[in-house]
């Protein structure tokens, strides 16, 4: 049935965070109410056809699009373990000018450390952060992707999915 594969331990572990009482994970999934829907938690196989329709590889993981919604096909999706760490309610968000990303993203976007946006975050507060490290290193940083710019990538890569 698909046993030893990877694809068949992400069903399981999926299955385990859900209904396994004993299972660490299951605080953070089937606690708070987050089931797998029938279709899936039935039928291995109905599954892994979603899996391969959808684009798996032994790459990605499985994310829950919304992390306060259940396993189902309208809600999942195949991601990298880096998009997906950029997906989750534990995930702080910084703001500028009507967007709103992780701090993870806007420190990769403006090619700063993490950690110090992060440092400008908690001294400034998350909604002025941005603005500050801005005034602070745009001038400086040839390579740096102003906020207009990077904002129109992600917006162009959404409209090309």
């Amino acid at each position: 049935m698909g046993g030893g594969t990877r694809l068949y331990q992400t069903y399981r572990n999926m299955l385990r965070r859900c209904y396994d009482k004993n299972c660490k994970a299951y605080k953070f999934y089937g606690a708070k109410g987050i089931n797998v829907c029938d279709e899936w938690k039935k039928d291995f196989l109905v599954f892994k056809q979603w899996a391969e329709i959808t684009g798996y590889n032994d790459m990605l993981t499985i994310e829950r699009v919304n992390v306060k919604d259940n396993y189902c096909p309208e809600n999942c999706r195949w991601a990298t373990r880096k998009e997906q760490a950029n997906n989750t309610n534990r995930n702080r968000f910084l703001s500028y000018k009507n967007y709103s990303f992780t701090v993870s993203i806007w420190a990769e976007k403006m090619h700063i450390k993490y950690t110090t946006l992060l440092r400008y975050a908690n001294y400034y507060g998350d909604n002025k952060a941005i603005e500050v490290v801005l005034e602070k290193y745009a001038p400086n940083h040839t390579d740096f992707i102003m906020p207009t710019e990077l904002l129109k990538e992600d917006l162009n890569e959404k409209d090309n999915l």
